[in-house]
């Protein structure tokens, strides 16, 4: 990730098509696999989001959004935290999100 990218300023951009109309909801599954009692989502998309937990103790939720990038963060009982396993940038106040950059060819 080029760590110049500014958080601020794309924080609330929308998929955008080629004719510059504002592309749909994408439903995008994500996984909490460290552990956890209570597991919450937070970010670029919305408030508070409780993600279920599983039988096999992975956390997981859907969340339906246009915004992109993506950028989230969980919080583990009671404890900020990002997921190791996937890609992360620092805002400009140097705290580690994790980010989701989807296509536009993610929507065809």
């Amino acid at each position: 990730m080029d760590s110049s990218y500014d958080l601020h300023d794309q924080k609330n951009d929308h998929m955008i098509d080629e004719n510059n109309h504002q592309l749909a909801a994408l439903p995008i599954k994500v996984v909490w696999k460290h552990g956890g009692e209570k597991v919450y989502i937070t970010g670029t998309f919305d408030a508070w989001s409780k993600m279920k937990k599983e039988s096999d103790g992975t956390f997981v939720t859907w969340l339906t959004t246009s915004t992109n990038p993506l950028l989230y963060k969980f919080v583990v009982d009671g404890v900020w935290q990002h997921d190791m396993d996937q890609p992360i940038e620092k805002d400009l106040d140097g705290n580690i999100n994790n980010i989701l950059v989807i296509n536009n060819s993610d929507q065809q």
